[in-house]
């Protein structure tokens, strides 16, 4: 559209405080991130924390602004060390950039150096396979530092890697693109709005955009990206599509019978997503 409605006004705010959200996770140690760090995440990563009752304006507004930088920031393989396995995005080849757990107890605090042969650079192929079968080729193919540099966080817009202002609008600008004018008839889009204005955590907000927008590494979608041998679900068997992983795979149903909801769920009352 042309000139800078209300909206786009919005939307470039947003983007400007992203540059702060994205000088904390990139600088940590520089004064400002050591302030805001020390008082609002002693419990809690940056990218994890929600906002408190008592919180300021301006860390609210970075807040808004790190909900816009997550949704396009990975993690750059270096050494390993610090990249978490299963929390962290960082198989680029990937879409959602981190594996579908649940993980193994054993597993669940895996570094990304702990898939590296130990004291070299060198994947352990027997180990990946054994943990992430259906990830192996995607894993295998990402080469970390040779000179041991520490992991990056990266902003996937530009092909350096930082972030920038005009692209943080050009990404905000597209999401809110997308979620005004998908063109489902469903109430879908409405749905999306609500799970982005919840109070879970971000990571989670960011599996459920995910989901609806059929971007898991779900078989059939690593199939044709040509990251799998099988399109079946490790589990039961069965073909692994987005409805089968939430709704029709016995893991899954038990999951939901397991959960501790004050509301029910029976998976069998829907034949796909769209329709839960």
């Amino acid at each position: 559209m042309g000139g800078l409605g209300v909206r786009d006004i919005h939307l470039f705010n947003v983007a400007l405080l992203s540059k702060h959200a994205w000088r904390i996770v990139t600088a940590p140690n520089c004064l400002l991130s050591r302030v805001l760090l020390g008082r609002y995440c002693q419990n809690s990563s940056f990218v994890d924390v929600l906002p408190t009752s008592n919180a300021s304006h301006g860390w609210r507004s970075v807040l808004k602004g790190r909900d816009l930088l997550i949704t396009q920031l990975e993690k750059a393989v270096g050494d390993g060390n610090s990249t978490q396995v299963w929390k962290d995005r960082w198989i680029l080849s990937n879409n959602t950039g981190t594996p579908v757990g649940p993980p193994k107890e054993m597993d669940r605090d895996l570094m990304v150096s702990d898939l590296l042969t130990r004291g070299t650079n060198e994947w352990n192929v027997t180990k990946i396979k054994d943990i992430f079968p259906s990830l192996a080729s995607c894993i295998t193919s990402i080469i970390p530092s040779l000179l041991g540099a520490p992991d990056e966080f990266i902003w996937i817009h530009n092909k350096d890697g930082r972030y920038t202002t005009k692209s943080g609008y050009i990404s905000a600008v597209k999401y809110n693109s997308l979620l005004e004018n998908g063109g489902s008839p469903l109430p879908v889009l409405e749905w999306s709005k609500k799970v982005w204005a919840s109070q879970c955590l971000p990571k989670i907000k960011l599996f459920m955009s995910k989901l609806m927008e059929g971007a898991l590494p779900l078989g059939v979608n690593l199939e044709k990206r040509g990251c799998g041998s099988t399109v079946t679900c490790p589990r039961c068997g069965e073909r692994e599509t987005a409805d089968h992983l939430i709704l029709a795979c016995t893991f899954a149903k038990q999951v939901w019978t397991d959960a501790p909801l004050q509301y029910g769920f029976d998976p069998d009352q829907f034949s796909s997503l769209s329709e839960a």
